[in-house]
């Protein structure tokens, strides 16, 4: 938690590095946009390094030794993952280490994870077990309604 923030800070104020070290023909080009946009740049800029210190003074109030927290994106794709399953493979998911379930999660978030490390400069965080995941994925509820739509509900225990 602590790295990603760090990485994003780090990005952002590179970022405003890049806008000062502007020569003056780009900041022509971009007043022609509109007469404020360097100092809109640097508004929004402002607020996001604002934002970033914020949420690493707060995520200093955890210690060492906290727990990870839960991952409701990945869950939540994890669970969408069994549901398919069921529909589309007849097939019921189980948690059973090395099974079925578990070697597709494993390949779908091997897969996101090669593709977040390509891009330059990304921070290589220990990712959470895909088995706990698989645990975790196989207590979520999810609703199809009749129009197709997923009802997902992550808390479920």
């Amino acid at each position: 938690m602590r790295e990603n923030l760090k990485a994003a800070q780090s990005s952002a104020l590179k970022l405003n590095d890049r806008i000062n070290n502007l020569d003056g023909n780009s900041r022509a080009l971009l007043a022609e946009l509109a007469p404020d946009t360097i100092d809109k740049l640097y508004s929004n800029l402002s607020e996001i390094i604002e934002s970033l210190n914020a949420g690493l003074i707060k995520a200093k109030a955890y210690g060492p030794a906290v727990k990870r927290q839960v991952d409701t994106p990945r869950l939540i794709l994890a669970a969408h993952i069994r549901h398919l399953m069921i529909k589309y493979l007849q097939l019921q998911p189980t948690a059973t280490k090395d099974g079925l379930f578990e070697d597709i999660l494993k390949a779908v978030f091997t897969a996101i994870k090669e593709g977040r490390h390509k891009r330059k400069n990304t921070t290589k965080a220990e990712e959470p077990s895909v088995h706990d995941l698989a645990i975790k994925a196989m207590r979520v509820r999810v609703i199809e309604n009749e129009e197709g739509t997923l009802e997902i509900d992550p808390w479920v225990d």
